[in-house]
Formats: structure tokens, sequence, C-alpha cells
């Protein structure tokens, strides 16, 4: 025996999990677009001059910080 009331509530919430909000749609799509320009662009300009490297100071600085945060002991001994 099937219940209607509960025929309809399957019903109703897989009707509202099909909706796709367009904001989100849209965002999701640009994004994905920007993504592959921005990689081609990375992509084509790698090797030139005026491109920064991979392994910036910024990045060592970064690590050197979390490896002292990761150190035993108190704030003192630290540093």
């Amino acid at each position: 025996m099937v219940f209607p009331r509960i025929t309809f509530y399957v019903s109703l919430k897989t009707l509202q999990a099909s909706q796709i909000q367009e904001e989100n749609y849209f965002c999701h799509a640009t994004h994905k677009e920007w993504d592959a320009i921005l990689h081609d662009i990375r992509l084509e300009h790698k090797v030139d001059a005026e491109s920064a490297p991979d392994d910036s100071s910024t990045l060592k600085i970064i690590t050197d910080a979390e490896k002292a945060m990761r150190f035993p002991g108190n704030a003192l001994d630290r540093f």
C-alpha cells in the first residue's frame, strides 16, 4: 500500500533537490571558465623573465614559521 502523503513528500523533495539557483550556477560556470583561462595563461608565461618563481621567499618564511610553531615547548622556547 502506497501512502499518498509520503509519495507527495518524496516528490516534493525530489523537485526541490533538482532546482538550481541561477546565481550559484552562474558562479560555478564562470569559476570553471576563469580557472581554465588562468591556467592557460600561467602555462604560457611560466618561462617569462618577469614571472615569479614557484619557490618564492614568502613561501620559505611561511614554512619556517610553521616549523617553528610545531617545535615542542612553550612560546619562549620556540623563539
